[in-house]
């Protein structure tokens, strides 16, 4: 069997404020992202399992920044249907858009046809380990 190196460790990019997300990069490409609160400005690289985290995402067969725009939609306008961003709309509604930051990690390496299959097993990675850390999914996940 072969081994992918950063199955075991998944570094995701700095936490950008969520109006700056594109400055994150690689945003053409899928992906995982999470989102988190923060009342000051957040630097260095994004740690997915902190209380901070209010969703855990990920975008296997599009762009992140496809998935990111229906999740924006979704919790601060009108239209897409993105769980995650219905469920950010009914808990925080537009008073917490300032002080919400999204980070980003791209999977490196692997054959196309692993790809997707990755990405979906990292993220229910995280959203298990993060209920298992703090006794619940992330606020946003309802999966």
């Amino acid at each position: 069997m072969d081994y992918y190196p950063g199955m075991l460790k998944t570094r995701f990019s700095h936490w950008a404020p969520w109006d700056d997300r594109i400055t994150l990069g690689e945003m053409d490409k899928p992906g995982l992202y999470v989102l988190a609160h923060f009342a000051r400005r957040a630097t260095g690289e994004a740690r997915p399992l902190t209380a901070r985290v209010i969703y855990i995402g990920e975008s296997h067969d599009r762009p992140l920044r496809a998935r990111l725009n229906e999740f924006g939609r979704t919790a601060f306008g009108r239209g897409a249907n993105h769980t995650g961003g219905k469920a950010y709309k009914k808990v925080f509604g537009a008073r917490m858009k300032g002080q919400l930051y999204v980070a980003r990690f791209i999977p490196a390496g692997l054959k196309p046809d692993l790809l997707p299959l990755f990405i979906r097993y990292t993220e229910r990675r995280l959203i298990l380990t993060y209920a298992l850390m703090f006794g619940a999914k992330p606020k946003c996940n309802k999966e």
